[in-house]
């Protein structure tokens, strides 16, 4: 999968760009990290359907499944984490 740089990993939460996120094509275990900009680009995919993972620590992570690259074209693939928050009793 090519991505220009306007594909981004954005915080669903504050609308902000996310750094040092991490991006991976399971079928061929090619991996990326975004920018400091959200920005991420993965080069020399072959063309085929391929299942994308977002991860970075204190965010859900996201699975994008059915991501088709089609041969000489570049694949767009903007994605939302959202903050993994856990619920805290009162302290007293």
């Amino acid at each position: 999968m090519s991505a220009n740089p306007t594909v981004l990993v954005i915080d669903d939460d504050f609308e902000q760009p996310l750094a040092l996120a991490s991006v991976a094509i399971l079928e061929t275990g090619q991996e990326g990290m975004t920018t400091d900009r959200g920005t991420y680009l993965i080069t020399e995919v072959p063309p085929g359907s391929y299942t994308v993972v977002f991860r970075k620590p204190g965010f859900e992570q996201r699975l994008r499944a059915d991501v088709i690259v089609n041969p000489g074209q570049v694949t767009e693939l903007d994605v939302r984490l959202r903050g993994e928050f856990t619920d805290l009793e009162e302290f007293v």
